[in-house]
């Protein structure tokens, strides 16, 4: 996948989630053939022990909570970035800064490229009034799921969460 950033138009509601979910499932995989992003994710774990999950995705979640900073996207905007474009920014020395679909991305996208299974979770607020508004990425780590977030605690605590829904890559 090129180094890019993606822009959409998004239906309301859950249609709106679920068209968003499919392109940044898309855009993981995608990123999957780009041997850049596969190097780049093997650089990063190193020093992982490879068959140790959970040392995998510490390392990985580590990695993004470093270099990331949550920002919203413009307004009435859903920008979306590649994973390569993030990384090469990042390898730069940036300091990424997007909001929680691209981190979501890329938690999904490294985890793929060591072997992880991913999943989206999207969570609903009340100051949402209903609507998903969050996204992150969990990975299977042996009989339980490892949260890729920075913004909201896992288990929720102190977060009040109306709804939840899954989305697999």
């Amino acid at each position: 996948m090129a180094t890019k950033v993606l822009s959409y138009t998004i239906s309301d509601k859950d249609r709106g989630t679920a068209q968003t979910l499919r392109i940044m499932s898309s855009i993981v995989n995608e990123s999957l053939l780009d041997p850049y992003v596969r190097e780049y994710t093997k650089q990063v774990v190193q020093y992982a022990n490879p068959r140790n999950n959970l040392e995998l995705a510490t390392t990985i979640n580590n990695f993004l909570s470093d270099h990331f900073q949550f920002i919203r996207d413009p307004s009435g905007i859903e920008l979306l970035h590649t994973p390569r474009y993030m990384i090469e920014k990042i390898a730069k020395g940036y300091l990424f800064q997007a909001d929680c679909d691209d981190f979501a991305i890329l938690a999904a996208s490294m985890a793929k490229a060591v072997g992880m299974p991913a999943t989206f979770v999207v969570y609903a607020f009340p100051q949402s009034k209903g609507e998903f508004a969050h996204v992150f990425t969990i990975s299977k780590v042996s009989d339980k799921w490892y949260p890729y977030d920075r913004n909201v605690q896992y288990p929720p605590g102190g977060v009040k969460i109306i709804r939840t829904a899954y989305w697999d890559i």
